[in-house]
């Protein structure tokens, strides 16, 4: 996995030629664990990429007006690899699944999922709640729960997404919803009322990345990050093109060129281990703690947020003038 991944990002140059070499080496390779989906982006286009145990594969592209959320399952469902604007894979796909027994043509359409699913995981709670759930909160239509009819690929936002739509989901436990047991959180905290929240006890990082085209990629590209679990955490922005980043985040450049900064050690730095130490604290009394917490991390945020336009205007003429200062 991320073997496959550093390939993909050292040799690629855009989103589509990324999907491509990871299902060349997939191809040529196999892929020896049970299955995975990727994500390659760039500024222009979004794909999933669904690995699965061997050597096969599939992509689709999530439609320019749309959305896709994905959870520990295919989501990947009509495949047409005729459409190559939309659909790449294995050409054999779909004669492979067929001859495994996963895949009868006389019940109807292919889909991916359903044939290259493990059965269990397609339909449990912890997957189908979590997916739901961030469609729900971004969709512009009703999404049907998973119970009443399977979940669609991707849907139609409500608005063009920002940055914060997109942390609202990542903080998500079910709030306002069928499957929070009880509201509020003074019987149960908010990651103890589900088996399987989209924010949960186990969430070590969060990340959103802003790509955008019509600028260098140096300032299109924001790494929004919180080391820790997103409803106690804040969401700091990384520029690609930043030359250092505090020393207190366990992030640095690499020595060579332009490389953009790594991870350099498992736990990060001493800036995880504080926020860490503080999501334990707001669980153990979480309705008590965590609206002041939140109070304080809104307006950080709403802080960068505003001041995002005016800085990087200011850091676009600079681009053109001194790339150097702006970097």
């Amino acid at each position: 996995g991320p073997v496959l991944r550093r390939l993909v990002a050292e040799r690629a140059k855009t989103a589509r030629e990324g999907v491509k070499i990871a299902g060349s080496f997939v191809q040529k390779f196999g892929y020896a664990v049970s299955g995975r989906t990727m994500v390659i982006c760039d500024s222009e286009e979004g794909w999933l990429v669904s690995l699965v145990n061997g050597k096969h594969w599939v992509a689709a592209r999530v439609p320019d007006d749309m959305v896709a959320l994905i959870s520990n399952t295919y989501t990947i469902r009509e495949v047409d690899l005729s459409d190559t604007l939309n659909y790449l894979g294995s050409p054999d796909l779909i004669e492979y699944a067929v001859k495994r027994g996963w895949y009868n043509p006389d019940d109807g359409p292919f889909s991916f999922e359903k044939a290259y699913a493990d059965p269990k995981t397609r339909i449990s709670e912890g997957n189908t709640h979590r997916q739901w759930s961030g469609l729900r909160l971004l969709s512009r239509e009703h999404v049907q729960l998973p119970e009443d009819e399977r979940l669609p690929f991707a849907v139609k936002p409500k608005a063009l997404l920002t940055v914060k739509d997109i942390t609202c989901v990542l903080r998500d436990h079910y709030e306002e919803t069928p499957y929070e047991p009880v509201a509020g959180y003074e019987t149960r905290a908010a990651h103890k009322r589900h088996t399987s929240t989209i924010c949960s006890p186990v969430t070590n990082s969060s990340s959103v990345f802003q790509l955008r085209s019509g600028m260098p990629v140096e300032i299109g590209a924001v790494w929004w990050l919180a080391m820790w679990q997103p409803c106690s955490t804040p969401y700091i922005p990384l520029y690609a093109g930043m030359d250092e980043v505090p020393e207190q985040l366990g992030i640095s450049s690499e020595s060579s060129g332009n490389s953009p900064f790594c991870i350099t050690s498992f736990d990060f730095g001493s800036y995880c281990r504080v926020f860490s130490d503080l999501s334990g604290w707001v669980d153990n009394d979480y309705a008590a703690r965590i609206p002041r917490l939140k109070s304080c991390w809104r307006t950080l945020e709403e802080t960068s947020y505003n001041f995002q336009p005016p800085f990087e205007a200011y850091l676009l003429n600079q681009w053109n003038t001194e790339p150097a200062h702006a970097l």
